[in-house]
């Protein structure tokens, strides 16, 4: 009886790791990307504003049975792009930026607005129990010269774990964004 009882105990805590946690939540929680990116020499800063998300983004949930040593547990996870995850999007937007030789100021004359239609976890494919991190944006970046609008589409590729994709993910939306920015003819 003591042999399935720790059995038990060893599974249930290998299934919590899997669970957001603050500080443990390194397999569902995404994290800051830096990306170098193209984004031209014309403009130097500008002004990043908050982030526009919908009222609901969507979540997956996955069930299984865990077992070992004759023991079943039922483990169930849903994965969302929560909190956390909207502040390292909007890091890694700004890490990128300056990484990439544009400085985001708190006032420019050069703005940047993102606002997300959809965005949220989906299954990777109808038959697939694996989460992606699947994305509709509208980026405009507005100057003195005008406006230029892009719209940005990202479904992400499955990973390994949750925070793997979801960064995946990131990296694509960045590669997108920086196809605002002029580039010299």
């Amino acid at each position: 009886m003591k042999r399935y009882l720790v059995v038990a105990c060893i599974l249930s805590f290998l299934t919590s790791c899997a669970v957001y946690h603050p500080q443990r939540g390194i397999f569902v929680s995404s994290s800051v990307q830096t990306v170098t990116l193209d984004l031209g020499q014309e403009i130097k800063q500008v002004e990043l504003l908050p982030f526009s998300y919908p009222d609901h983004s969507s979540s997956t949930t996955q069930s299984e049975v865990a077992s070992g040593g004759g023991v079943h547990v039922p483990v169930s996870h849903t994965y969302v792009f929560d909190e956390v995850d909207r502040q390292y999007l909007r890091e890694s937007v700004i890490k990128s930026f300056e990484a990439s030789g544009v400085a985001v100021v708190a006032e420019s004359d050069t703005k940047m607005v993102v606002e997300f239609k959809r965005i949220g976890m989906m299954r990777e494919s109808r038959y697939s129990k694996k989460s992606v991190l699947s994305l509709d944006a509208v980026a405009s970046l507005v100057s003195r010269d005008g406006e230029t609008v892009k719209e940005i589409s990202v479904h992400g590729e499955a990973n390994a774990t949750i925070a793997s994709s979801k960064n995946q993910a990131v990296r694509v939306f960045l590669e997108q964004l920086s196809g605002l920015f002029p580039k010299a003819s």
